[in-house]
């Protein structure tokens, strides 16, 4: 039964709009933290699919975010955390899959009140002249309750969002119940609107009694309650708990093994990010990625087949490595050595490509690879993050008997390291952190975050208007200013890779990976500014397009006081020589993602399934395989078609398949590149029969008659059955004569017969008459 509440109208445009305003910067992509490798079955926990779903056929970006790159280096001492061995850290690969099979779930509680806060959780529509209503005690707890007259409780919005078989229940009980128009009815709305299911309707004298539903799903949940009664009676509500299942773990199948070798384990962090793909999008909100935490998140990502058209700004700044929390509240003198340490009097180390968990590693002003050191001692600054460019080292720090120029030598966290060496359109990185400020007043501030990582796959980019500034932006955080203490190290700039084949812009769009800013000191007296955040970098797919205005600035250092002296700031050129100064590397097209289909589908004509496809570009594209399943699982390649090389040029391929099966035939295409890089693409189904040219002739007939097939089909597929009128089985005599079969029916007598012809899974009858 379905009730409509005419006065919820106007609350439900409210709930719904404030929703809408909170999801204004827009996620697209979900993501999974994979804990095991093996060939191509991937196990992953920590799934978040609330903005998007893992699904069998659809393309997914596996990354090496973190790897184990700290072999050596691990002393206390100025090279600590040093780069030893780069692995597999930032390295990716596109796959598809091929099935998924769900393991664990837990439950999660959403929303729960048992009023013994004194909040109802929710409002208490008293315009309809309750005698009373409000908490009071039942048995010894806590409850909502009402007395003589009608009205209503409802929840606020409940966030559902992600969560599967979504359930609710509550307690209710009557007090004194005895007219026939007393009643208690619950009821609930899934996503906002005003229409309301009933989940029960109570009337008269009922007993106290359990309520409750599951399986629901959606973004939103709200859940009303509606009461009437008359003075004496009291209508009385408790317990109301909502809980929400979320997938703990999942094993999924790719269609290939790995190309890459990707590494697990307590100092690696390895996730996959679904890749959407899009035969046009246009963004109506700003887009953004999770978060990074530690294991997933971070990375934005988006696959348009035709035209990406940004009416919006793209943005993952702040979403890479975290920076490091500050020092506890102690109060050291000044102190150079301490370059590692498990001691939180020391500023924590920023987040890097190296995951850590040996906690002699957290603290101290040694650099974390790509990290900044933590402030060692007395009010200095943590250093700044790096990622294409090295951080800036923090801030001396206060020394007592010499304010005006602090800590001799410094005590400011290390800058992190620069991975210049190692960037390429293969391999890239999320900023490195800053690290945290040191304090003896409590007035210090953690380092800030890294940029993330932005990935666009798209034939073209176009700007849907020229008002106001479009941007791609993959920025390290600034880190506030403070009035004492130390400052913490920026975030360095994080990776923008743009797979894009074609440019339509009216105006420019701003595309930056800019390290943020170290935290400025007021003070008179030398503290530790923070450093800056190194440069992040731009890769794209070939010549940098003039319509586009990319710029990576390095971050600055931070004030160590209100005199003029500063932190150092993130370093303006990369330690690679060879490396582009400005961060931008236009990249071989060989070397980024392969090509976008345009289109890719099949049709039935006849006894033939003609497959098509379409590029709109191509860069060293040597061939096409297709494959055919019947059954979406074991696959059999059945042709290869000539790609079309290095062309801006669409072009248009098809190959029709022969086939005598009846009913759904799976297909998968793949491209392999000069260099020998693979892309499967999606899975496409068509539904095939029999063909209606398989006729039986001449009918009616006696002494013989032939079915034309299909093609030429193997004997072993091919089973032909006669039966008289009164079902009985007769023998025939029949040979199979390339693509038909001739029977001999000398020795049937007049009559009506059927004919059952059967061709592999896939049978056909016919009437037969003998004359």
């Amino acid at each position: 039964m379905k009730l409509s509440i005419i006065n919820w109208l106007s609350f439900a445009c409210l709930i719904v709009g404030t929703i809408t305003n909170a999801w204004s910067q827009q996620i697209i992509n979900a993501y999974g933290k994979v804990n095991n490798v093996s060939g191509n079955i991937l196990t992953v926990s920590d799934l978040n699919e609330t903005y998007d779903t893992f699904e069998p056929g659809e393309n997914l970006l596996i990354m090496q975010v973190q790897d184990n790159v700290l072999t050596n280096n691990t002393g206390n001492n100025a090279n600590f955390g040093t780069l030893s061995n780069i692995s597999s850290a930032g390295i990716y690969e596109l796959a598809t899959i091929e099935s998924i099979n769900t393991g664990g779930t837990t439950n999660t509680t959403l929303f729960e009140t048992d009023f013994s806060d004194g909040n109802v959780n929710g409002t208490i529509q008293n315009t309809w002249n309750f005698q009373q209503s409000g908490i009071g005690t039942l048995g010894g707890n806590y409850v909502l309750f009402f007395q003589g007259g009608r009205g209503y409780w409802y929840s606020n919005a409940i966030d559902i969002r992600g969560y599967t078989n979504v359930s609710f229940s509550l307690d209710v009980q009557q007090i004194n119940y005895n007219q026939n128009n007393d009643r208690l009815n619950v009821l609930y709305s899934v996503d906002g609107g005003n229409t309301y299911t009933t989940l029960r309707n109570l009337t008269r004298n009922f007993n106290a009694q359990t309520l409750s539903i599951s399986n629901l799903s959606g973004t939103s949940l709200i859940i009303q309650v509606y009461v009437e009664n008359d003075n004496n009676e009291y209508a009385v509500i408790d317990n109301i708990n909502v809980q929400g299942a979320t997938t703990t773990s999942q094993n999924i199948t790719l269609t290939e093994p790995l190309s890459n070798t990707f590494h697990t384990g307590n100092n690696s962090s390895v996730q996959i990010i679904s890749f959407p793909r899009f035969e046009n999008y246009t963004t109506t909100n700003n887009l953004t990625a999770l978060p990074w935490n530690g294991d997933i998140g971070g990375v934005f990502a988006i696959d348009v087949a035709n035209t990406l058209t940004l009416r919006n700004n793209i943005s993952v700044n702040g979403e890479g490595f975290s920076g490091g929390a500050t020092s506890a509240n102690n109060a050291l003198e000044c102190n150079a050595n301490i370059y590692t340490s498990a001691s939180t009097n020391y500023g924590h180390k920023g987040e890097s490509i190296f995951k850590t968990d040996n906690t002699n590693y957290f603290y101290g002003r040694g650099k974390m690879i790509s990290g900044g050191g933590g402030a060692s001692s007395h009010n200095a600054g943590g250093g700044g993050g790096a990622n294409y460019t090295n951080g800036g080292n923090g801030g001396p720090g206060y020394n007592q008997n010499n304010a005006s120029v602090g800590c001799t030598p410094g005590s400011g966290g290390l800058g992190g390291a620069d991975l210049s060496y190692h960037i390429s359109a293969d391999r890239f990185f999320m900023g490195g952190g800053g690290g945290g400020g040191h304090q003896n007043n409590g007035l210090a501030t953690a380092g800030g975050n890294g940029g993330g990582i932005v990935i666009i796959r798209a034939n073209t980019v176009a700007r849907g208007n020229c008002f106001g500034n479009i941007s791609i932006t993959a920025d390290g955080n600034t880190v506030p200013g403070n009035y004492g203490d130390g400052g913490g190290g920026a975030g360095a700039g994080g990776s923008i890779m743009l797979q894009v084949a074609n440019w339509d812009l009216n105006c420019e769009i701003d595309i930056t990976a800019s390290g943020g800013n170290g935290a400025d000191i007021d003070e008179t007296d030398v503290h530790g500014g923070g450093g800056g955040g190194g440069k992040g970098v731009i890769i794209f797919s070939g010549a940098m397009p003039a319509e586009t205005d990319p710029e990576i600035d390095r971050g600055d250092g931070g004030d160590n006081n209100n005199s003029g002296s500063a932190a150092d700031p993130g370093a303006d050129r990369p330690s690679n020589p060879g490396a582009n100064p400005d961060g931008i590397i236009e990249a071989d097209p060989s070397n980024t993602l392969p090509i976008t289909l345009m289109e890719w589908d099949g049709i039935n004509i006849e006894n033939k399934v003609h497959l098509y496809w379409a590029t709109a570009t191509e860069e060293n594209n040597d061939y096409f395989t297709i494959y055919r399943s019947l059954d979406g699982i074991e696959w059999t390649e059945i042709a290869t078609v000539q790609g079309s090389g290095s062309t801006n040029t669409e072009h248009d391929y098809s190959y029709d398949d022969d086939v005598i099966n009846q009913g759904i035939i799976y297909y998968r295409l793949a491209q392999t590149d000069y260099n020998g890089k693979t892309e499967i693409f999606d899975i496409i189904s068509v539904r095939t029969e029999l063909s209606s040219n398989i006729v039986l002739y001449p009918n009616p007939n006696h002494g013989s008659f032939n079915i034309n097939l299909p093609g030429q089909i193997p004997d072993s597929q091919i089973y032909l059955e006669l039966f008289d009128s009164s079902g009985k089985k007769i023998a025939l005599d029949y040979q199979i004569e390339a693509t038909r079969i001739h029977v001999n029916s000398s020795s049937l007598t007049k009559g009506t017969y059927y004919i059952n012809l059967k061709i592999g899974d896939n049978q056909k009858a016919f009437q037969l008459i003998i004359q």
